[in-house]
Formats: C-alpha cells, structure tokens, sequence
C-alpha cells in the first residue's frame, strides 16, 4: 500500500516551482460553513487580510466574503503537518494551493490525502488535485467513499486505504 503513495508523490509532487491545486466546485454557502467549523477544529491556521497576519479568526466566515471587494484574504493552514493556502475567490469553488517543495516526503503526501478525504467525506463532494490553474485536467480526485481517481495514464485505479 505504500508504494500507492509513493507513486503518486513522485508523479505529481517533484519541485517544478509551480502549486498544485487541490478543489471542490459547485460549493454552496453551506458548504463554506462546513469547511470553516472544520477548520477552527482540526487545524492551525493564520489568517491573512491584506498582507497582515493574524491567528484570530471569526467564528463565521460569511464576515471574510464581505470584506473580499475591498481586501486581499487569504488563509494558511496546518493539517497533519502539510500546509495549505485556501482562497476566498467564489461561493460556488472552494481551492486551496499546495507548494510542493513543502512536501519532503510520502508522509507529506499522505496528510494531503487525509486532507482532501476529510473534506470529500464532510462536504459530501469530490475533491481533486490539480496542476496550478488546471481545473478541468485534475491529476486525481478522491470521492466521499474515499475513492481514489486517478486522471493520468500511467496510473492504477487506487484505493485510500492506506489513509486512515
């Protein structure tokens, strides 16, 4: 079962100095709500409003969608050691960038599986990962189930039981 992850880090985690993307569309309201109770749970994370930092975030996000029109937000977040940037861009897209030069070694990996499984399972929703800006080229995408959906040739259908 490892190799399955060793695998897909070598194939889609090299450091070309590109993200990669990890997503969710046609998101709603709800689904945002979801995600940030999540967040305030189960990660550490600093939020960033105009190139100021701060570890308080509001108790509702709807707040930060407000602000968007005239404010750059973003927020970073820790999760099983791997760190994700997620965007406030659309209602209707949750994104979260990746920098893969952060992701050292299988283990990385992993936690970003476990990652996108969680929010597969809490959304309800496929989850896929993407080369930068590549929407509609995901590499793979992982289903509610946890099933593993490989978009490139070279792979196997897998299976995230490896991911606990």
């Amino acid at each position: 079962m490892a190799s399955i992850a060793t695998d897909i880090f070598y194939q889609f985690f090299k450091d070309d100095g590109k993200l990669r993307d990890i997503f969710v569309t046609r998101t709603s309201k709800e689904d945002w709500n979801q995600l940030w109770d999540f967040i305030l749970q189960n990660s550490s994370s600093v939020l960033v409003v105009d190139g100021q930092e701060t570890h308080k975030l509001p108790q509702r996000i709807h707040g930060l969608f407000a602000e968007l029109y005239n404010k750059h937000i973003y927020l970073y977040i820790t999760y099983e050691g791997a760190r994700f940037a997620l965007h406030f861009i659309h209602l209707n897209k949750i994104e979260f960038d990746v920098c893969p030069r952060e992701i050292k070694d299988v283990d990385g990996l992993i936690a970003i599986l476990n990652f996108m499984k969680r929010i597969a399972r809490l959304l309800g929703k496929n989850i896929s990962l993407s080369m930068e800006n590549s929407h509609n080229h995901p590499l793979l995408t992982i289903t509610p189930a946890h099933k593993c959906i490989p978009h490139y040739r070279s792979m196997n259908s897998l299976s995230l039981k490896i991911i606990n």
